[in-house]
């Protein structure tokens, strides 16, 4: 958004957007400094570890093994984050129970979950490709031709100010080159 407005400023000459642009530089910066007030990303990788942790002790216990995911633990984890070991020390117990193959429970409905993720990505991949070639010709017929399928006349066209500067359009006076011509605008 901050890059849209600026281009905005800059091609359209819309010079009111700098300002809305310099606001959203404070809003980042404030957003920024609240973000790492509140430790959102500490807090974020600590419940990652907590999640990833339940599920192995989920499997641990459906795989009737009594190892408690706590025996495990690396080191670090134990030592830094000493409450993710407290939280998984109060699970309720849970002895050896009739072993369940990970195979049939988890593995292959994950299997074919990510084949059919696969599937949709490509479908999705060639529509992008298919799009992303239909905008490049018509940007290469636009850019060499002037004349847009859209129907905007004189699209491809750039003019030039003296100074070097780009412009829209011709509407003030002065000294342009439009298509290697000069051309004087007096009004």
């Amino acid at each position: 958004l901050l890059t849209l407005f600026f281009l905005l400023y800059d091609e359209a000459e819309a010079h009111g957007l700098i300002l809305a642009c310099g606001v959203m530089v404070v809003c980042l910066f404030c957003i920024r400094r609240f973000a790492d007030r509140l430790d959102c990303h500490r807090k974020y990788i600590e419940y990652r570890v907590l999640a990833e942790c339940l599920r192995c002790q989920f499997f641990l216990f459906f795989a009737g093994l009594g190892t408690r995911v706590t025996d495990i633990l690396p080191w670090t984890i134990r030592q830094d984050v000493p409450w993710i070991r407290d939280v998984l020390s109060a699970l309720p117990e849970g002895g050896p129970m009739e072993k369940h193959s990970i195979l049939d429970c988890w593995i292959r409905d994950q299997k074919a979950y990510h084949a059919s993720a696969l599937k949709k990505a490509e479908i999705k991949d060639r529509r992008d490709r298919r799009i992303s070639t239909a905008v490049l010709v018509l940007t290469v017929i636009d850019d060499e031709t002037g004349f847009s399928p859209l129907g905007e006349p004189e699209r491809g066209h750039i003019i030039y100010r003296l100074d070097g500067t780009r412009t829209a359009s011709m509407q003030e006076p002065g000294l342009y080159i439009k298509d290697g011509k000069k051309i004087l605008v007096n009004t």
